[in-house]
C-alpha cells in the first residue's frame, strides 16, 4: 500500500510527555521486507575557493528500501535497506550505497558506513539522554566537498519532544516524537540536527547541520555573524518524507 502523505494534513497540536511500551514503540521505525520510503532532499556543501567560499546546492530524491533480513551472531533480526538516488526532474534511480538497521538491546539501531548509530530507545521517553554515537569513532575524519572535518565532533541525543504533531514541509504527521541529535557550537564550530519519527511512518524529517569556520584567522570576529554566512567547510542537509509503501 502507497501513501502519497497529504491525507495527512491537519493537527490539533496536542504533545504528551508519557511513554509507550517496547513492542508499541517499534511502530515508530516500521520493518518489514518490501516497506520503502522516499525523501525530498536539499543538500548544501562548503567549501573554499580561490575567489571565497563555494556552496554547492543540490536537489535529490532519496529512495530507501527493506530489501532482505537475516540474523545476526546475537540472533537478532537485521534488515538490510537498500539506497538509492535520483536528481530532482529525472525518473531514474541509481543505487547509491546498502544500509541495515535492528532493534537491539531496546534501542533502534541503523549501521551506515561501517558506523552504528543508536537512533532512539526503546520505548522514547520525553527528556531521555543517551550518547547516539556510543559505537562510533567521533573523531574521524569524513571529507565533505574536498575538506576533511570532524562530522560527529560533540553530538548529544536526547528525546526533545513526544507525542506532537509535525509539518515536514510535505504534510502534517501525528503521532510524532523529536530527537535532537546534535546542539553544540563554539567559535569555530557548529554541529546541530534534529530527526523526526513518526508512528507507522517512521523517519518522516531530518535536518542537519555540520559546519566550521575560522573566519580567516579570526574566529572571535565572526561570533555574531550566521553560521551560514561564516561557515567555511561542511555541510546543510535537510531531509522530508514524500510518500511511503508497506
Amino acid at each position: 500500500m502507497i501513501f502519497y502523505i497529504a491525507f495527512l494534513a491537519g493537527s490539533c497540536n496536542k504533545e504528551k510527555s508519557s511513554f509507550i511500551d517496547v513492542n508499541e514503540s517499534k511502530a515508530y521505525m516500521p520493518m518489514k521486507i518490501g516497506t520503502s520510503w522516499n525523501y525530498e532532499v536539499d543538500s548544501f556543501i562548503f567549501s573554499k575557493g580561490i575567489t571565497g567560499i563555494l556552496v554547492d546546492s543540490q536537489f535529490y530524491h532519496i529512495k530507501e528500501v527493506i530489501s532482505d533480513s537475516f540474523t545476526n551472531a546475537a540472533g537478532e533480526l537485521v534488515y538490510v535497506i537498500d539506497k538509492f538516488e535520483r536528481p530532482i526532474g529525472s525518473q531514474l534511480y541509481s543505487l547509491s550505497s546498502v544500509y541495515s538497521a535492528l532493534f537491539s538491546n531496546n534501542r533502534f539501531i541503523r549501521i551506515e558506513e561501517n558506523n552504528s548509530f543508536i537512533k532512539f530507545p526503546l520505548p522514547p521517553i520525553a527528556g531521555l539522554r543517551w550518547d547516539g554515537n556510543a559505537m562510533v569513532n567521533k573523531g574521524q575524519l569524513i571529507e565533505v566537498g574536498g575538506e576533511s572535518i570532524e562530522v560527529f565532533k560533540e553530538w548529544d541525543s536526547r528525546i526533545r519532544r513526544f507525542d506532537h504533531d509535525h509539518y515536514n514541509g510535505v504534510s502534517n504527521f501525528k503521532n510524532c516524537f523529536t530527537v535532537q541529535i546534535a546542539d553544540y557550537e563554539s567559535l569555530i564550530d557548529f554541529r546541530s540536527g534534529y530527526e523526526v519519527y513518526s508512528k507507522n511512518f517512521g523517519l518522516i524529517y531530518r535536518e542537519l547541520y555540520v559546519l566550521d569556520t575560522q573566519c580567516d584567522g579570526n574566529p572571535a570576529d565572526c561570533k555574531d555573524i550566521g553560521w551560514e554566512q561564516k561557515a567555511e567547510k561542511g555541510f546543510i542537509v535537510k531531509q522530508r518524507l514524500s510518500s511511503f509503501q508497506f
